[in-house]
């Protein structure tokens, strides 16, 4: 393993091979026999390379899987239907529910480790605000500014998240049909800075601004005593996200063969009874 300047604690110190989507969540995103559909700004095609670089140190790695990846990726949901972390929330009363989204409450909720959820998100957007994660960019995925160092300190546990941090998590109601994954990426809020993700039935949103607690203390998992996790079908919000991020980008000829052919199976599945 090669050595050099961990980015998490920034020690000097062999590096391991670090994953940007946890390497063990591949297989959530792999339709049964096919390879993930992997879309970029550039190009859209089935392959099952995984996105990874030498990034942290094994002291690192294992503190982001112990502190939220290890709870949460077995929870996400999946092709199966299965949705662990949606039957775990709703097994208590929503705290909020006007018929169009439901708010509950992870605190007082013993099968929901709030924690676990706060340090994966944060986790996420942190790895894509240090490193390209390609080798045709050399940028990171997006820019957090000053909020990158505080979110590093939270991550190590020296530092609380800062007050012009919210994060707010949305579950999508199975049957999940968007198994897929996005980058993070810069949203369009005009208030203030706000960054997007999605993992299969989890979308993530990152806002940063002086004082976007206050605007978003109804939903923000941190802030708020309630611990909240909004559930509401955004699916059609992700989808124009993936279509806008895929706009420009070549199809392979691989990915259309592979549509076609489940287009196909889809069409001669026999009716259950």
């Amino acid at each position: 393993m090669p050595k050099g300047i961990c980015k998490l604690c920034l020690r000097y110190e062999e590096l391991r091979r670090s994953h940007f989507v946890p390497r063990a969540l591949y297989e959530n995103l792999r339709a049964p026999g096919y390879e993930p559909v992997q879309l970029t700004s550039k190009v859209v095609r089935p392959t099952s390379r995984q996105t990874a670089d030498y990034l942290l140190c094994n002291d690192c790695e294992q503190l982001l899987s112990k502190n939220g990846e290890r709870w949460v990726l077995p929870r996400l949901a999946k092709y199966n239907a299965s949705f662990p972390l949606y039957d775990l929330l709703t097994e208590k009363p929503p705290v909020f529910d006007d018929g169009h989204l439901a708010v509950y409450a992870t605190a007082g909720n013993p099968d929901v480790d709030r924690e676990s959820l706060i340090n994966f998100a944060i986790g996420l957007f942190w790895k894509a605000s240090v490193h390209p994660w390609s080798g045709e960019r050399q940028e990171a995925r997006i820019d957090l500014g000053d909020v990158g160092g505080n979110l590093r300190q939270f991550l190590l546990g020296q530092a609380a998240l800062a007050e012009n941090v919210a994060l707010v998590l949305i579950l999508i109601p199975p049957p999940v049909s968007l198994i897929a994954t996005t980058d993070p990426i810069r949203g369009s809020n005009p208030e203030f800075a706000n960054y997007h993700s999605y993992l299969p039935g989890l979308f993530m949103n990152l806002c940063v601004g002086a004082d976007v607690r206050e605007r978003m203390k109804g939903t923000c998992i941190v802030s708020n005593p309630h611990g909240p996790v909004t559930v509401q079908d955004v699916t059609p919000d992700i989808r124009a996200m993936l279509h806008s991020v895929g706009a420009g980008a070549y199809k392979t000829k691989k990915l259309v063969e592979t549509q076609a052919e489940i287009i196909v199976k889809q069409l001669h599945k026999e009716p259950q009874s």
